[in-house]
């Protein structure tokens, strides 16, 4: 019989932090990348990002890994006003 979630980590406000704790170790909302290719027509790009992430392996060791590239990505040229 499997041990719920509460019981392994302690009560809900425990089992909230926990997820939170998880969700915001995944959260990514920088990151360094090439640009592998760019369509003018549609303005976005295709990035190759330049950092790693960690995959966990069936051991649980947490080992380097490839991120996949990022498809569609929104280019904005920003421009003072009045530039040319």
């Amino acid at each position: 019989m499997p041990i719920p979630t509460q019981s392994q980590i302690g009560g809900e406000q425990q089992a909230a932090q926990a997820i939170a704790d998880s969700i915001a170790t995944q959260l990514r909302v920088a990151m360094p990348g090439i640009i592998q290719s760019f369509d003018a027509d549609a303005v976005t790009c295709t990035v190759l990002l330049a950092i790693k992430g960690n995959d966990s392996g069936m051991s649980g060791d947490s080992e380097s890994a490839d991120l996949p590239l990022l498809v569609d990505v929104p280019v904005i040229f920003h421009a003072a006003v009045g530039a040319h």
